[in-house]
Formats: C-alpha cells, structure tokens, sequence
C-alpha cells in the first residue's frame, strides 16, 4: 500500500483514513523498507498533512499502544471520571519552560484526574519526560505502579517510549531525516489513557482546525486547541491565543487575551528556560508559591483546563481558582506525593 500511496501524494493527492490505516498499519508492524518509509513521511509533509491522514495515522498508533486503565476505580469499578491531558505538539522553536508539565501538577490538584502523555525534547532543550526526570519523577515506571498512581493520587505520566513501542521502528527513521514529520503530530492525539479532556497546543496556525476536528472524530467530549501569541504552542499572556473549541461535537473559534484572566503581558524572554535544570527550578519556584511571568503563563493555562471541565463559569475564576491551588500549597504537595510515590514502588 505504501508505494501507491508515494505515488498519489507526490503528485498532490490526499490519502483517504483507510488508505492512512494501511500505510501506518505497514509502518508501524515493520513491513516496509527505510527508503520507503523516509519517501512517504517526507513527501506527507511536503504536500501537508491533511485532517483524514492524522486521524488515520492516530487511529493505528492508539490501536498500536500499550494500554493503560485509568477510568477503574481501587475497588474495580468504572468511574465516571473525566480525564485530562495537556500534552502538545511542541515544535515552537521557543526555549521556554515546561509550562504544560507545571499545568498538569495545578490542575490535578483540584482533584481532577490528569494523565500527561509525553516526550523527551525534540526541537528545544526540555521535553516533559526531561524536565519531569530533572524533577525527581520516575519516568520509566512501570505500567502497574503508574496506573496505581493515577487511582490514588490522581496524576500520571505516560512516556511515550514505554507505550508505543511500535514507534521504535521509526525511531531511526526519523533521527535520519532531521525534520519533523506526521509523527509528531500524531504524539498528542495518541494519549495510551484516551482522556476525553485535553488542552493541546500546536505549532502552528495550519493545524488549529485540522487538530481539533481530528479530537471531535477521536470522541473526545471538551477540548481547546490553542495557538498562542510567540509560545504557540501554550496559551499566551504575552497577547492573542487563538483557540478551536470542541463543546460536545461542536466547534468555535475564538481569541483570548491576558486581560480576559486579569493577567499581566510578559515579554518571551521573562518565560526563557535554556537548560533543563532552569525549566525544573522555575517550575519549583512557581510550586513555592513565587509570583511573576512564569506563574501567571501556568495560571492561564491552567484557567482554561478548569473552564473546559465546567470548575469555573470564566478565565479570571480559573486564574483565582489556580492561584489558591498554588498558595495553599496542594499543588507543591502533589508534586511531593507523586514523586515520593513513584520512588518507593521503583523496581
């Protein structure tokens, strides 16, 4: 399948899902050559990738993953639950910190269940999986203590390696290349705990739409797909995020602005991490409860995960409501208490 896809997408034409299905299925089971594999991915991206083939390819790398139950509650039974995930493409191109890593730590303190799925850096010099390790997280915990984690404490983190050991495949593939492909798009959409909740950030204007019809199609129930003022792929305080909003199989856009949260604008350099370790202390002080740029760009992405599950009637609530979490300390708690966990279930 995969040489008659090269052949209809190097000439402009788009892949059906099916047809999106087969290549990826080929791919991810190993049945095809390197050259091959290298042809269609860059020729994908040359021609852009369409709506149909990122839901295509997510369809196969879900069915692909490893699962994980999270919705079981400790004594067996299904919980109604929602599950929340602030993964994003990345792909910004800004050395910032790992806001979306300090979000997932916020919002999970208001007893909300959140599974961050994630990676090592890509294209800047922190990647969740590294700012998480700098942090003392057991990343590479196994399946059974992170799903323990998730029904007691109520946050996990998923690394990608661990759960989609079919992408090992492509992995060298993909080095190779040295541009970013289908693949990392796909990461965010591919979430092994299928949350039905998510704020994800792209890296672009391009995918907005492209990546929220993709979630409405995924079944997911609330989502916002933001594209910020110089982070991109975050909600930004810095000036417009645009926002795609799927509402229950509806979809609206529109913008927001720091002054919808009562925040202050920052410059981009008052949110710069260089390294690993600047992104994990900033997260740390932010957890300590100090007050500046850094803080206000987690109250804002945090505001928006509360408006999406119905914790707040507006952004200025979500801002108080995250800013309280902070103060009082529960967030820097959870943090404790995930880690501590994690520690003593090692193997």
């Amino acid at each position: 399948m995969i040489e008659e896809a090269i052949k209809k997408i190097v000439v402009g034409k788009n892949l059906s899902v099916e047809e999106a299905e087969k290549v990826f299925l080929e791919i991810l089971e190993n049945k095809v050559s390197g050259v091959l594999i290298a042809s269609f991915l860059i020729g994908l991206k040359m021609k852009g990738e369409k709506e149909e083939e990122i839901l295509g390819a997510s369809l196969v790398a879900r069915e692909k993953a490893e699962k994980i139950n999270v919705r079981e509650g400790l004594l067996g039974v299904d919980t109604e639950e929602p599950v929340v995930d602030t993964c994003g493409t990345g792909g910004s191109g800004v050395e910032k910190f790992n806001i979306s890593t300090a979000v997932a730590f916020v919002v999970s303190s208001a007893n909300i269940k959140v599974v961050k799925h994630g990676n090592r850096a890509i294209s800047s010099s922190s990647g969740s999986a590294d700012v998480l390790e700098a942090l003392g997280i057991d990343i590479n915990a196994s399946k059974e203590v992170m799903e323990e984690a998730i029904k007691k404490l109520g946050i996990g983190f998923l690394y990608a390696p661990l759960y989609h050991k079919a992408f090992k495949s492509v992995a060298s593939i993909r080095k190779e290349i040295g541009v970013r492909t289908i693949f990392n798009i796909v990461g965010p959409l591919c979430n092994p705990a299928l949350p039905d909740y998510q704020l994800l950030g792209v890296s672009g204007r391009d995918l907005l739409y492209k990546m929220v019809r993709v979630l409405k199609r995924l079944g997911l129930k609330r989502a916002f797909v933001v594209f910020g003022d110089k982070v991109k792929d975050e909600v930004s305080i810095m000036g417009r995020t645009e926002v795609a909003f799927l509402d229950k199989r509806k979809i609206n856009k529109f913008n927001i602005f720091p002054s919808h949260f009562g925040l202050k604008r920052c410059k981009l350099k008052d949110i710069e991490a260089k390294t690993v370790q600047d992104s994990a202390k900033i997260i740390m002080d932010i957890f300590d409860g100090k007050r500046g740029p850094c803080r206000d760009i987690v109250l804002a992405n945090a505001s928006c995960c509360f408006y999406l599950l119905g914790k707040v009637a507006n952004f200025r609530e979500g801002v108080e409501l995250a800013s309280q979490l902070i103060d009082s300390g529960k967030v820097k708690d959870k943090y404790i208490k995930f880690r501590d966990f994690l520690e003593k279930n090692k193997t």
